[in-house]
């Protein structure tokens, strides 16, 4: 008997060292490998530079590693964390005369800190709730400038525990399309697969049953924007195109998780694929996941947003680091400041940086009212030490990057759709470099 349990204790060890157990969840090869590219993309600052602007893009490292239950204090480049940069940048994000044209940002801040433990309260010597709620307008009952940023907003208090006014869980609800869908903008003007998704985080978030009306509205008519190959665009029709994409079914999981369903059963399966497998198949030899499957080159945002998905884990989540040691915290002002990039100066509404985590907490509010540099995480099981193979201009992976298409064009074309925000920015981005002859690979 002594035999046979120590034979089957060495079998548990040997697998959880294959797919890396860390926390509570499974991380797979395939996560791994993902986090190791990523570990491989951070600057010496601690940060990650993506289409979607440097602290976006750090957030959603962030948010990557941490829905792994690793720790990202840990992951370090030339000393710094992703949450010593994230600590440098209050000056620029803790600007209450911007924080309603930051709204989205904010609100994914607080997700990331909450979700490794960190105090949303205190971050930096910001009280970043206080900030994301003085966004609120008590009259329309919504919160910040744009209709995205009102669940990214629900979902951030959601995951402090914080309640919210009874207007604001009306505004969401309200703001359904009649095709079940939820819009980018609002209602009124159509529906997307990102949108959709994300509001039935923030519908799951105020405690809205799966089986309601609104959360069966929308999961149907997320079933009409699946493709045979198992994957979601950002919308059909539309006029970036209907293939489908890795950060658009990336959300969709996610979305679907915390409405109860399974995207690897049956009732997701289309073409004999799910979206796991198509997800999966963007997956490249680097670790990276590549947009589509006509953009297939390495790309950070697809990358961050695949882990927390594949890993079915929906917004809010807090990670367990019972195996993770957190590194030391940096204070308010901590120095190894860098120069943001130009897209973090002016106001970034995303609609696709933040990965998302199944929580293991309640993550209910209530309503009330009426390349350069190498970089290590060493967590429970893995320590990823990889280097940075970037444009070596210290760059890292920057998704606008088409090839032949020089930083000053993807920024020229990122100020001019950076306002759409993430997954909706590249995608346009991404059909206009292909109409004029530029091709990615």
């Amino acid at each position: 008997m002594r035999r046979l349990l120590l034979f089957l204790a060495i079998v548990a060890l040997l697998l959880a060292q294959s797919v890396g157990i860390a926390g509570g969840v499974t991380v797979t090869p395939a996560v791994d490998n993902a986090l190791t590219n990523l570990a491989g993309q951070q600057q010496a600052d601690g940060s990650f530079i993506g289409f979607d602007g440097t602290i976006n893009a750090t957030i959603g490292v962030v948010l990557a590693v941490s829905a792994a239950d690793r720790d990202p204090r840990l992951m370090k480049a030339g000393g710094s964390s992703p949450l010593d940069y994230l600590a440098t940048q209050t000056a620029l994000l803790g600007d209450p005369s911007t924080a309603s044209a930051n709204t989205a940002k904010i609100a994914q801040l607080i997700l990331a800190l909450t979700s490794i433990g960190e105090d949303p309260h205190s971050f930096g010597g910001v009280d970043w709730i206080t900030l994301l709620n003085s966004t609120y307008d008590p009259v329309a009952g919504k919160y910040g400038s744009f209709y995205i940023h009102h669940p990214w907003a629900i979902l951030a208090l959601a995951s402090a525990g914080e309640s919210l006014p009874a207007e604001a869980v009306t505004y969401l609800t309200s703001s359904q399309e009649d095709s079940g869908a939820f819009a980018f903008n609002g209602k009124g003007t159509g529906g997307d697969t990102n949108a959709t998704a994300l509001c039935l985080q923030a519908l799951a978030a105020v405690g809205q049953s799966s089986s309601s009306a609104g959360v069966q509205n929308a999961i149907a008519y997320l079933h009409t924007q699946q493709n045979t190959d198992g994957g979601f665009p950002w919308a059909n029709p539309s006029a970036w195109g209907t293939d489908s994409d890795s950060c658009s079914t990336s959300w969709v999981i996610q979305g679907l998780v915390s409405a109860g369903e399974d995207p690897a059963g049956s009732a997701w399966t289309t073409g004999g694929n799910t979206p796991f497998t198509f997800l999966s198949g963007m997956q490249n030899p680097s670790g990276a996941f590549g947009l589509m499957k006509s953009w297939s080159a390495d790309d950070l945002m697809s990358t961050y947003q695949a882990v927390p998905a594949l890993l079915s884990r929906p917004f809010p989540f807090y990670a367990d680091l019972s195996g993770d040691a957190p590194a030391a915290q940096p204070g308010p002002g901590s120095p190894g400041t860098s120069p943001s990039s130009s897209s973090d100066a002016a106001s970034v509404q995303s609609t696709g940086s933040s990965p998302q985590g199944r929580s293991s907490g309640s993550g209910k509010a209530s309503a009330s009212g009426a390349g350069t540099g190498a970089s290590t995480i060493t967590g429970q099981n893995t320590a990823l030490n990889s280097t940075s193979s970037g444009d070596g201009n210290g760059k890292g992976n920057i998704a606008a990057g088409a090839k032949g298409v020089s930083d000053t064009l993807k920024k020229l074309l990122y100020g001019v759709f950076g306002f759409l925000g993430g997954s909706a920015a590249f995608l346009a981005i991404a059909f206009i470099t292909r109409k004029i002859g530029l091709n990615r690979s």
